[in-house]
């Protein structure tokens, strides 16, 4: 527990970080949808709108999808300049997804995989836990499993979307 275990691989890490420094600002990725019906799915739907005062208050940085399915439309309909790398984040290679997550500056989201190989990886991530949280995601704002995580609960009186506000 605490301990990075994972190491990706050097040469995709390589790939991402020539792009992201390419890009010239932190690269942040985002995840604003995750789980499934037996994993609290619908406590996990917060909607890509929902990071727009956080996206709006961070112009120094360039924010990425983690959606692991197409988020396209979604980003498309919300107009805000969040990108998608299908590589990155959907590929059968799950060694892309690692070197990607890797090279980020940071994560913030809905408590997801990504944030278990962001832990991993020894990586710095910020979940979105809901009001009524699975169990292991135990109580106080530091994860007990990953030193890099924190925790920022969702209040029993506010949405997820007001949550997400309290970052900016």
């Amino acid at each position: 527990p605490r301990t990075p275990y994972l190491i990706a691989d050097a040469e995709r890490r390589l790939q991402w970080r020539a792009l992201f420094a390419s890009w010239g600002k932190p690269v942040i990725g985002i995840a604003w949808t995750g789980g499934r019906a037996a994993t609290q799915r619908k406590e996990r739907l917060v909607g890509l709108e929902a990071f727009r005062p956080l996206i709006e208050s961070r112009p120094d940085a360039i924010f990425v999808s983690l959606q692991y399915t197409d988020p396209t439309d979604e980003i498309a309909a919300t107009g805000l300049p969040v990108r998608h790398s299908h590589r990155a984040v959907q590929s059968p290679d799950y060694d892309d997804t690692a070197a990607f997550v890797a090279e980020l500056d940071d994560i913030i989201g809905i408590h997801t995989t990504i944030h278990h190989l962001a832990g991993a990886l020894g990586k710095k991530s910020t979940v979105l836990v809901p009001s009524r949280p699975m169990w292991n995601y135990a109580l106080g704002d530091e994860s007990p499993w990953y030193a890099n995580q924190k925790y920022h609960r969702q209040r029993k009186s506010e949405s997820l979307a007001d949550c997400i506000k309290r970052l900016t």
